[in-house]
Formats: C-alpha cells, sequence, structure tokens
C-alpha cells in the first residue's frame, strides 16, 4: 500500500514522555500565564464581544479586519460566563489543551503511534500555543481548527472519499473563518489532493460546498478588508530580506527552539551510528504526512512571499500551517535517526518543552502584554468618570468606525459597569492630539484615553508628544513608558 501503515512501535517511553511533556504544557498555560491583563487587541475583543443588540454586533464584526468566528464564539460566551480576564482567556486556554488530544484520537494517519505522540507533543509546548493558551484572541482557536484539517487532509490522502473530504473542507471552512490566511493551506492541500488522487479526488466535489458560507462572507467582508490593505492605512512595513532571519526563527518559536532543532537534528544522527542501542524496523510513514507538511511549507513560503510586496505580514499569521510545520519535526527527526526514531524524538520534545518553559519563565511573550489599556482604564474608574474621551494614535484610525472605537474605548469601563460616553477621536492631518483631547474633555467628569506606538508609522505622538499637563495643569496624568504607551489622564478637582 502506497501510504504504509499505522503500527504501534514501544508505547512506554513515548508515552511517558508525551505525558510529561503536556503536564508541563498545562503548567506554563495555566499557571505561569495567571493574571497577565488584556493588551490591545484582546481589548478590542472585549469590545466587540460585549453584550449588545445582535445587529450591533454583526455591524461591530463588518468593521473590524478580522474574521467572524471567534468574535461569535466569544459573544455568545461572554453571554453565560462574563467578560472578566479569567472568562476571556478561558476559551483560548481550552482549544490549547484539547488540540493534542485531537491528534492523538486522530486513527489512520500513517504513523506510528511514537510518531503521533511526539506531534501531539510538540504541539502542546510550540512557543506561539503556550502563548496564545490565554489570550483573548483568535489563535488557539485558529490552531486548533488547523490541527483538525491537517488530520483530516492526512486521512483524506490515504484514502478519498466524500466523507472524508467533507470532513476536511468543513475544518477548512472553520479555519478561515477565524483567520483569513487559512484560506492558503487550504488551497493548497486541495491542489495537492487533486494532483494525487485526480479522478477519485473529482468525485468528491459535493464537499466543496461546505466551503460556501467561507467564500460567501469573505467575498461580503472584501471591501471592508480592502479599506485595512490601503498603504497609507497598512501598519505593518513590507518585508525585507533582512527580516528572514527572524521569520525562520519565528516559525518554531524563537532563538532557543532553533538550537533544540539543531541540538536535535545531530542528537538523531548520532542514535543511528550507536551500535548497542536497541533498534526498532518502523514501516515507512508513506507520503502523506510528508505532503501535509509541504502543504505547510508552501503555505508559509507565499505568505511571506506576498508580505515582501504588500504590507500584510505578522509571524502569528503562520498559525495555520504550524500543525505542517511540526508534523514536519517529527518526519525529519525519523528520517535521521533510522530505527531509533523513539528515543530521538522522545528526547527531542522533553529539550522542545523545556526551550518554551525558559520562555514564559523569563517573561518573554508573543504579544506585548505591557501595551495594555486595561491598567489605565482601572485608574480612571476612581475618579467615576461619566465621559471618556478616547484616541487610538493609530494609521487605521481614520478607517475606523465610529461605534468601533466607541466600544473598544468603554470596553473595560462598561464590563466593570460604568455607565459612560465615550468621544472616540478621529485626528485630522497635522493635528495637535493634546488640544484635541483638552477641548473634547471641558465637560463634568471627563477623562482622557490616549493609547500610541511611536515605532508605528503615521503616529501623531511622534510629532505631537505627550503634554497636556503643561497645556491645562488642572489635569494630573499617568503615562506608560517606551515606544508603545497609554495615557490616562483627569482633572485634579474631581479625584478623590
Amino acid at each position: 500500500m502506497i501510504w504504509g501503515k499505522t503500527r504501534s512501535s514501544g508505547l512506554g517511553l513515548p508515552l511517558a514522555v508525551f505525558l510529561l511533556v503536556y503536564a508541563l504544557s498545562l503548567y506554563v498555560e495555566i499557571w505561569l500565564e495567571r493574571g497577565e491583563p488584556l493588551w490591545l487587541d484582546e481589548a478590542w475583543t472585549v469590545g466587540i464581544a460585549a453584550p449588545m443588540r445582535w445587529i450591533d454586533f454583526f455591524h461591530q464584526v463588518y468593521w473590524d479586519v478580522n474574521a467572524p468566528l471567534y468574535y461569535l464564539l466569544m459573544h455568545l460566551w461572554q453571554a453565560v460566563f462574563g467578560q472578566s480576564d479569567l472568562a476571556m482567556h478561558a476559551p483560548s486556554l481550552i482549544f490549547a489543551v484539547v488540540t493534542p488530544l485531537a491528534i492523538l484520537a486522530g486513527r489512520d494517519l500513517g504513523l506510528t503511534h511514537a510518531e503521533k505522540l511526539s506531534w501531539a507533543a510538540l504541539s502542546a509546548v510550540w512557543f506561539p500555543v503556550l502563548c496564545y493558551a490565554q489570550e483573548a484572541r483568535c489563535y488557539a482557536l485558529l490552531f486548533f481548527f488547523s490541527t483538525l484539517q491537517a488530520i483530516a487532509f492526512l486521512r483524506l490522502l490515504r484514502s478519498p472519499s466524500t466523507a472524508r473530504a467533507l470532513v476536511w473542507a468543513t475544518f477548512g471552512a472553520l479555519a478561515i473563518l477565524t483567520h483569513y490566511d487559512a484560506l492558503f493551506i487550504g488551497a493548497i492541500q486541495g491542489l495537492i489532493y487533486l494532483g494525487v488522487h485526480r479522478a477519485k479526488a473529482v468525485r468528491t466535489w459535493p464537499a466543496a460546498l461546505a466551503f460556501v458560507p467561507a467564500f460567501a462572507w469573505l467575498g461580503y467582508h472584501a471591501p471592508r478588508i480592502a479599506e485595512f490593505a490601503r498603504p497609507d492605512i497598512a501598519w505593518y512595513s513590507p518585508i525585507d530580506f533582512d527580516d528572514l532571519p527572524d521569520i525562520l526563527t519565528a516559525l518554531p518559536g524563537g532563538e532557543r527552539q532553533c538550537w533544540v532543532l539543531l541540538g536535535g537534528a545531530i542528537l538523531a544522527l548520532g542514535l543511528r551510528f550507536i551500535p548497542w542501542l536497541p533498534r526498532r524496523r518502523d514501516p515507512f510513514p508513506g507520503w502523506a504526512p510528508w505532503l501535509t507538511t509541504f502543504a505547510a511549507l508552501l503555505s508559509a513560503a507565499v505568505l511571506v512571499a506576498i508580505g515582501f510586496f504588500r504590507p500584510s505580514f505578522a509571524p502569528r499569521y503562520l498559525t495555520p500551517d504550524g500543525p505542517g510545520l511540526i508534523l514536519g519535526l517529527v518526519l525529519v527527526g525519523r528520517l535521521l535517526a533510522g530505527r531509533r526514531t523513539s528515543l530521538a524524538l522522545c528526547v527531542f520534545c522533553l529539550a522542545f518543552a523545556l526551550a518554551g518553559l525558559r520562555e514564559i519563565a523569563v517573561g518573554e511573550r508573543m504579544a506585548p502584554k505591557g501595551y495594555n489599556y486595561e491598567r489605565a482604564s482601572q485608574i480612571l474608574e476612581k475618579v467615576h468618570p461619566q465621559h471618556v474621551v478616547f484616541l487610538w494614535d493609530h494609521p487605521v484610525d481614520p478607517i475606523e468606525h465610529p461605534e468601533q472605537l466607541d466600544a473598544a474605548g468603554g470596553a473595560f469601563f462598561r464590563r466593570d459597569g460604568l455607565h459612560v460616553t465615550v468621544d472616540p477621536v478621529i485626528l485630522k492631518p497635522g493635528e495637535d492630539p493634546n488640544k484635541r483631547l483638552l477641548a473634547g474633555a471641558t465637560g463634568p467628569h471627563s477623562v482622557i484615553l490616549w493609547v500610541y506606538d511611536i515605532d508605528v508609522h503615521g503616529t501623531a505622538a511622534v510629532m505631537f508628544p505627550p503634554r497636556i499637563t503643561e497645556l491645562d495643569p488642572r489635569w494630573t496624568c499617568r503615562h506608560t513608558r517606551g515606544g508603545r504607551a497609554v495615557v490616562a489622564c483627569w482633572r485634579k478637582d474631581e479625584a478623590q
């Protein structure tokens, strides 16, 4: 059989290593990540998913540049569990915890049990997943759907049928509705499927109907997405060749993980040539796992290539390719170690887990948790504000809908039970935000909330640094210093 067979290959050590690595991932995700504030992007989730009429929720989702499924999930979730930091983090934690178990539950994948256990273990401690596990953003959900899509793709390549194609297409569509960049991995997998099975694949065409909702929404949302892609609005810079080392380093999760990869390769080769270690003959895994990895590599390459020509790339957008790339690490380890695959993969998984644990333990994160206005909002809540003048000093500010800025600026106040009106400030080119903010905060019980990042082009704070207290000494301001900053101001005579 061209795809090979799955068979047990000494479960004891691989199973023990998986359980240890999985326990380490739970420790990191549940304990070390606890108590983190909601950073800027997560505040947008709080605002969009907040209690509101369904028509207003639909408008919020449309005005945002992201796909809708995660927001829908969080809107339903908060209606039951509320919007505390813990409640907002919980869904991502659940998806991160369940993803490795989904790999173990997969059947007919063309992998040995040791390889499945290693794939699951590495998925549990891939550094981005450790960070996404308590982040109120879509990436843990995206990684979950993308993993299910990779599993379904393996099964489909090994034995094509309309039922299996429908499962693959369903998870592919869900991934696209979670993040639009999942479109690339789905398209490439579909082309590989057609190229390998040809007439058999064509006969499963009804399964493609599962993509209709995803493409229908994408077509409807495309005009709004195009606004964010304008060169004067897009906040990313195009990639150049100097960025490639950082991107390649980000694929395994960081610099330490890259050293683990190198050490793992050396170890695997060394084990191949040690004569006294026991050898175990495992079946050839077949081409389906390799093609799954190839699809992920090609999808990642396409996303990076597009980033050279359009300001549209961030390393987290490679999340849909993560499952295939992690599977590729297992396959390469097997290729290098030969008949001593199990031992090599066990040592490699442990080292990879410890590298991710080290990153989190020293306070390194994928998301800039310090860039948050949750704590600034809590400071302002002490003066019992009724009116918030909110400025998100960012190049996309001119195309943001006022109601979306209203939801974002008032997210934490309203979550904490304060009834505030929000005055979203949209600056004109060359306008001084200090004067504009003071002009909008003349009424009683008014406060100012100004969020900016001077490393992003078009930020007004670069030309006009905060000087509200200099212009009007009646005001007191708290200002977090650095490139990313939040300015929270209130009148002295209204403070208690």
